[in-house]
């Protein structure tokens, strides 16, 4: 069994960043998958409210995970 920590530093698909999440996605998955892991383990997965009041959610986490 292949296990793999990955720190992806405050993964988020916030509006305030300067590269678009599709982008970094775009250079993140292929990397992921050249680790072969059978388990991967993030660092810095930021949650987002997507209104005022809602609740936290990991949007970004399951962008990478639909887009792996």
């Amino acid at each position: 069994m292949r296990l793999a920590s990955y720190n992806v530093e405050n993964l988020t698909d916030g509006a305030d960043y300067a590269i678009p999440l599709a982008e970094r996605l775009a250079i993140l998955v292929p990397q992921l998958e050249r680790l072969a892991a059978d388990i991967i383990c993030f660092q810095e997965v930021d949650a987002t409210r997507t209104t005022s009041g809602a609740p936290r959610e990991l949007t970004a986490l399951s962008r990478l995970n639909d887009a792996a």
